[in-house]
């Protein structure tokens, strides 16, 4: 038959079978090491058993409910760690994106009439971006896969030339707004 155990560092309910002779278990939520108390020094598989269902709300008597995080404010993380994007993070993406094609563009052009600085700029102001969104990103997802880092790096720098790339394209707009109406106000004397 098999025993049931409480993990003492987690409060996981395991179910050992009864051929579970191994002196030491490792709990498979917490990887805390658990005295077997049927062992001997033979290995063998722990089994999870699900704790019965409880009402709503209400929590374990070993886990008390002051210790226990409140996960209800934390909207915005919770749509993080199910990988949602918001249609602003995509949009100022594809600005980023654009804005990296055109300054390259314009480099290899000036690269074609011989000039090298331009193309060095830009590649200097795209290392930056980057670094900027590594050290970032390395700071608030720390324990991510590396594939997940490497889409979180190329997704803040993109959204980050974006939110450049908008702001310079708003603020000539409204400079030559600005300008449009001086003119008219001066009678077409520009």
């Amino acid at each position: 038959m098999a025993t049931r155990i409480s993990c003492p560092s987690c409060t996981r309910l395991l179910l050992l079978p009864a051929d579970c002779t191994a002196e030491v278990l490792t709990c498979p939520q917490c990887r805390a090491e658990i005295p077997n108390p049927q062992g001997t020094n033979t290995p063998s598989p722990v089994q999870v058993e699900l704790p019965p269902a409880r009402e709503v709300g209400s929590l374990p008597p070993s886990i008390p409910s002051s210790i226990l995080p409140d996960f209800r404010n934390d909207d915005e993380e919770f749509r993080d760690s199910r990988g949602a994007i918001s249609k602003w993070t995509v949009t100022l993406s594809v600005c980023g994106g654009l804005g990296i094609s055109y300054a390259l563009f314009g480099s290899f052009v000036a690269l074609g009439e011989g000039e090298l600085w331009p193309l060095l700029v830009v590649a200097s102001m795209l290392m930056v971006f980057v670094l900027f969104s590594t050290v970032a990103v390395f700071r608030r997802h720390p324990n991510d896969t590396m594939g997940t880092l490497i889409g979180r790096i190329i997704l803040g720098t993109l959204s980050t030339i974006g939110l450049g790339v908008s702001v310079v394209v708003i603020l000539g707009l409204a400079v030559f707004i600005v300008l449009f109406v001086v003119c008219l106000a001066n009678g077409a004397k520009c």
